[in-house]
């Protein structure tokens, strides 16, 4: 190629990649599903980092509860999402370890549907 056509290839290339750099996240509302009922301890802890999540990133966070199955039906919204990081769900020693385990068909697989961004809470469990 000649100089100017280097120049040429180099300028889109550059160009391209600023509009990639250039885009705002998160540019919606963050989906924060809550695998289990309305008033538990990963209820509380979701409540929480919401707000700090809405202070931090200017966007709004919706708590979205929903229980059963042991988290399953939760966790299953999540990993079913669109991969975009705007949804996100609060997982568990339960619906992310034991199920797999307990359950013969799990409606997805931890390890490879979903990725862990960071520990939220610890809570305890008394026999």
């Amino acid at each position: 190629m000649t100089g100017w056509k280097q120049a040429c290839v180099a300028l889109a290339s550059w160009i391209g990649a600023s509009f990639c750099i250039a885009q705002d996240f998160p540019s919606q509302t963050i989906r924060l599903v809550v695998p289990f009922p309305v008033g538990g301890p990963a209820d509380s802890i979701a409540r929480f980092m919401g707000q700090a999540m809405t202070d931090a990133l200017k966007q709004p966070v919706v708590i979205d509860n929903k229980p059963g199955a042991g988290g399953v039906i939760g966790l299953d919204i999540v990993a079913k999402a669109r991969p975009d990081g705007h949804t996100l769900g609060i997982g568990s020693i339960a619906n992310m370890g034991i199920n797999v385990s307990l359950m013969q068909k799990m409606p997805y697989d931890a390890r490879k549907d979903l990725t862990a961004i960071t520990n939220g809470g610890v809570t305890t469990g008394v026999i």
